[in-house]
């Protein structure tokens, strides 16, 4: 009988596979998750029900070891062989990860395939943090309809105005999350930011969008006021306005195409102790806030600090899809403005040209610092001049604020 001999490394091999097999028949099970947690041991009791993009998390459970693909929200995930056992997997969200922001119809589902089976189980994924991009009334006060624009106003828990005056409920948001409207309560004294905060976080404190604050003033009419010509003694009213005194340019007559000067059309305010501004024009904006009565189709409200060849702008508030570098030219789509009460205006003042508009932009803020400000109404020529069968705008608290 012959016999057969294996070299020793063969049987060792043999051996410690059958032990690898009969190992893995005993503990691989069907898998199944028991929670999510971050990898921090600090936070290892928390059961995560959502997770933030970028955030590093521990899949926890049994029968995960064979584990070879997870998805979230339909995306399919890194997996890194090294962070994958038969107890836990852990993985990194990415950036680029469906969220509501970017499918409303987003499934909030994680799912784990392994060779022994598929595992699911909800987890929302938050999208970012909530942006301000404006707000819709600077000096409203309590009681008042407000609204911030921006971008990701989910799951929102609260709203903090200066002085840390909150609102937790009665948050209006449209469908995108791009507004949300709220209710001003009373009780803010102090000037500051606006913040809201999600799951997400805070949005973050710029200073392009502030509330109450009086700071850069140049005219508010009351005690600052440096109108010197233009409208009559009647324009200057108290009913229904912000704070005190406003201006109300008001015609009941059509202004029509070609009309470009009236006294009762044009705020031309002073010089004003300068404010000692330096820096980049693209730092500051002219703000002020308006009330549109009747809604306006037409005119251009030409802003001009200095004289007729200082810098300008024109602001046509009716005139969508506008390149605002290029506010000289009219792009022909047209919407009536009217505003619901008083709501602010920014104008950047690096969209303001020399030379009357025929120059270059302002580079400089100290260029414009203390000088005098106009704000007359034109009606251009047809096609952009139309009709305007009643003027009625009010104007007030003219400034200029950092906002960079």
């Amino acid at each position: 009988m012959r016999r057969l001999f294996l070299p020793i490394y063969i049987i060792v091999a043999l051996v410690m596979q059958g032990l690898f097999t009969s190992c893995t028949e005993e503990t691989e099970d069907a898998p199944a998750i028991s929670m999510v947690r971050y990898t921090n041991p600090d936070n290892a009791e928390q059961d995560l029900s959502e997770v933030g993009l970028g955030e590093v998390i521990a899949i926890m459970g049994k029968g995960l070891g064979s584990t070879f693909k997870v998805t979230l929200n339909g995306m399919e995930l890194f997996l890194n062989p090294v962070y994958v056992t038969d107890a836990s997997v852990i993985i990194t969200v990415p950036d680029d990860v469906p969220t509501v922001a970017t499918d409303a119809t987003v499934s909030n589902k994680l799912i784990m395939t392994t060779d022994m089976g598929v595992v699911e189980r909800d987890l929302i994924v938050l999208p970012p943090a909530p942006s301000i991009e404006g707000i819709s009334n600077e000096f409203a006060k309590g009681g008042d309809s407000f609204t911030l624009s921006g971008k990701y106003f989910y799951f929102i828990e609260k709203v903090i105005f200066p002085g840390g005056v909150e609102v937790t409920e009665g948050f209006d948001v449209n469908d995108d999350a791009t507004s949300l409207t709220i209710t001003v309560p009373g009780g803010i004294t102090e000037a500051g930011t606006v913040e809201v905060v999600t799951a997400s976080g805070t949005s973050s404190a710029a200073p392009r969008h502030r509330f109450n604050d009086t700071e850069g003033m140049v005219c508010n009419f009351d005690d600052l006021n440096i109108f010197s010509w233009g409208v009559g003694p009647d324009a200057f009213k108290t009913e229904n306005g912000i704070d005190g005194v406003y201006v109300h340019t008001y015609q009941d007559s059509p202004i029509t195409p070609s009309s470009w000067w009236n006294n009762n059309w044009v705020i031309a305010l002073n010089g004003y102790g300068a404010q000692g501004l330096q820096g980049s024009s693209s730092d500051y904006a002219l703000k002020f806030e308006v009330n549109v009565g009747v809604p306006l189709n037409s005119g251009r409200i030409q802003m001009q600090f200095i004289s007729d060849s200082g810098p300008h702008f024109l602001w046509k508030p009716w005139e969508v899809n506008k390149d605002m570098t290029r506010y000289w030219e009219f792009t022909g789509d047209r919407e009536p403005y009217q505003t619901d009460g008083w709501e602010t205006v920014v104008i950047p003042l690096d969209l303001f040209r020399s030379n009357g508009g025929s120059g270059t932009p302002i580079s400089s803020v100290s260029e414009i610092d203390g000088q005098a400000i106009r704000f007359a109404l034109q009606n251009a020529d047809a096609p952009e001049g139309e009709e305007i069968p009643v003027l009625d705008i009010k104007y007030d608290n003219i400034r200029i604020v950092k906002i960079k």
